[in-house]
């Protein structure tokens, strides 16, 4: 009797241990990154990638389609264009300070950006910010599962020193990045911010989103890019704000803080037809 209970005993063993080896193990939040990262081409590719030039068009929620150009360079230098009806509009970030200048005929407005606007856009300069969080040790955590338009995603939280936690949300089978939303401050406070990526397509080793879509509290803005180029060299000096070209009027303030206002910044850019409507968004990207 007792060799029969030790041999049942031994086969309802064996067949816990088949079940928990064939069951899925939850995947740790280091694990979903280094599985995220291998698939956007692995940690060697993407480390030598050290700028990018992207070309594309900008689209309000009002329809409206401008043409759209950023420059990056690691680890947190960009310079993006946009031209809105005639209005040139640059963001520049040269790692420490940022401007905003903008360029009609033989007019040009150049404002240096402080406070809130300042940290939204040196987070938003930050060259890979996935691979940059692994490197630094950034505290990370698994926040189980959710759906993305039907699609299953790990959730994982980051904690960066400064700022909110922000929550990545990587496909369950892919991999790849899906969503982000984080907290973006303004000078009325920190709001939501939801970024959607898609359209993965394979550029040289790596794989890049051709559509990003920023869902503010009042705004929705997608980029769709035409044109990645990588290791394009970028001097130091093109993020920087160069002084008026002579002849040309210029104007400086200390701070364009009041560019965290959408409302106003189409009141700054309104033709006098009501026909020229400032992309106010895709701040964070």
């Amino acid at each position: 009797m007792r060799k029969l209970t030790a041999i049942v005993s031994a086969i309802c063993l064996m067949g816990m241990a088949v079940y928990l080896s064939a069951r899925p193990q939850a995947l740790s939040a280091e694990q979903v990154v280094e599985k995220a990262l291998a698939a956007l081409g692995g940690k060697e590719a993407l480390e030598k990638i050290q700028t990018q030039v992207i070309s594309g068009k900008a689209e309000d929620s009002a329809g409206s389609v401008r043409p759209y150009q950023l420059w990056r360079k690691a680890p947190d230098k960009t310079r993006r264009k946009m031209d809105v009806g005639g209005y040139l509009q640059e963001r520049v970030f040269d790692g420490t300070r940022g401007w905003w200048k903008q360029t009609y005929e033989n007019i040009i407005n150049v404002y240096e950006i402080s406070g809130p606007e300042l940290a939204r856009v040196k987070r938003a300069s930050t060259f890979n910010p996935l691979l940059f969080y692994l490197k630094a040790g950034v505290p990370m955590e698994i926040k189980g599962k959710d759906k993305i338009k039907g699609a299953e995603a790990y959730v994982v939280q980051f904690s960066p020193q400064e700022g909110s936690p922000e929550f990545f949300y990587f496909d369950s089978h892919s991999f790849l990045l899906l969503r982000e939303v984080r907290q973006v401050p303004t000078n009325q406070g920190e709001v939501k911010v939801t970024i959607d990526y898609s359209d993965y397509r394979k550029v040289g080793q790596i794989m890049l989103p051709f559509s990003t879509t920023e869902v503010w509290p009042a705004e929705t803005a997608t980029l769709k890019v035409d044109e990645y180029q990588l290791n394009v060299p970028l001097d130091d000096d093109f993020f920087k704000v160069e002084p008026a070209t002579p002849g040309r009027e210029s104007s400086v303030t200390p701070a364009m803080t009041e560019l965290n206002n959408p409302d106003q910044l189409r009141d700054l850019f309104q033709s006098d037809r009501g026909k020229v409507r400032l992309i106010s968004l895709l701040s964070p990207t």
